[in-house]
């Protein structure tokens, strides 16, 4: 089956079928002969343009090229589920999506698989930082916007590791959204601190988290499958914290900075 994707990745393989384009309004299968299926509003007709006739970028446009966007978000969603899944029927259907993943990368630059590991897939590589990116929200009453982690039942500011495909300040605000149904817009980047010189608890990894100054506009409370609770807290009585993610210091400091008016990010 084939479904129509707008925001969210909807596909599945077929025997003759061997990549898939994908753009917000409709996306195309092409088939091994160059034969194209395209799909739009739940309509499926078959165009048969030879791939000779498509537009394909050169290697130095691709990694800016939408569809390479796309490959990359397809891929770091493939790899996600193939780190998570406990069920050996989506694992297959995980480690496929990566698959054709590469194979939309190989058509768009016209090389060989091989010849595209040095940027797109895994290789041994220097290691750096993991990135947490969370969201400062506050109401009229200087309240500060907090979820309840069902991780480990404590509280923290929306957020998470970030998502390939997402801007900062869309990681921020997608994150609001999922985490306590608020809409939300980004305001300014707040901080980029250094997890490992910081008070927080003992981490394996080292870790980058960057602090989004949001507004909320919209929306209502709502949790999600990994969030217990959502709520507005004044800075003299924060919840129990989720330590690894945020600090009460922090966040008091984060807050004080807003309210006044300090521009300059606080680094480290």
């Amino acid at each position: 089956m084939i479904g129509r994707y707008r925001k969210w990745v909807i596909f599945a393989g077929a025997s003759n079928i061997s990549s898939l384009f994908i753009c917000p309004e409709c996306f195309y299968a092409v088939k091994e002969k160059g034969a194209i299926l395209h799909v739009q509003n739940g309509k499926a007709s078959v165009n048969f343009t030879f791939l000779s006739n498509l537009s394909r970028p050169t290697m130095s446009e691709s990694p800016d090229h939408p569809f390479f966007q796309i490959a990359q978000r397809l891929r770091a969603l493939a790899r996600i589920g193939i780190t998570f899944t406990k069920d050996p029927y989506d694992l297959e259907r995980y480690e496929e999506i990566e698959i054709l993943s590469h194979r939309m990368m190989h058509l768009l630059a016209d090389r060989p698989v091989e010849a595209l590991k040095d940027f797109f897939m895994d290789v041994r590589e220097y290691p750096t930082p993991k990135v947490d990116v969370r969201a400062l929200v506050m109401n009229a009453k200087e309240e500060v916007l907090l979820v309840r982690e069902g991780a480990d039942g404590l509280w923290s500011l929306p957020g998470g590791w970030a998502d390939t495909g997402f801007s900062p300040s869309e990681a921020a605000v997608k994150e609001i959204k999922e985490e306590t149904g608020l809409d939300a817009r980004a305001v300014r980047l707040l901080a980029a601190l250094d997890q490992g010189k910081h008070a927080h608890p003992a981490y394996p990894l080292a870790v980058y988290k960057l602090i989004v100054l949001c507004e909320a506009t919209g929306g209502a409370f709502q949790t999600s499958f990994d969030i217990l609770d959502v709520g507005y807290f004044p800075l003299d009585a924060l919840p129990p914290l989720s330590e690894n993610r945020i600090l009460a210091a922090q966040i008091r400091e984060l807050a004080r900075r807003v309210k006044e008016n300090i521009l300059e990010a606080w680094l480290d």
